[in-house]
């Protein structure tokens, strides 16, 4: 039979529950936490790309396959 480290015989984790109490408005607090770590990174990464674009103008930051040759 297989066992996990929790050694119940095949279980599953169904569910996770999260309790919060006492929020309040993102733009009060040091750093908004979030328990999607790569959802996250990749807001910020969109945040950073946006920035460029509005400092550098449009198509600043695009894919490097999308990017031309340097010629040398």
């Amino acid at each position: 039979m297989e066992q996990n480290g929790l050694h119940f015989e095949r279980s599953r984790i169904r569910a996770v529950t999260v309790r919060a109490e006492q929020l309040v408005d993102a733009d009060r607090v040091a750093e908004q936490i979030s328990l999607d770590r790569g959802g996250e990174n990749v807001r910020r990464a969109e945040a950073a790309v946006d920035r460029a674009n509005r400092r550098f103008g449009p198509g600043t930051v695009r894919p490097a396959a999308l990017a031309g040759r340097r010629i040398t």
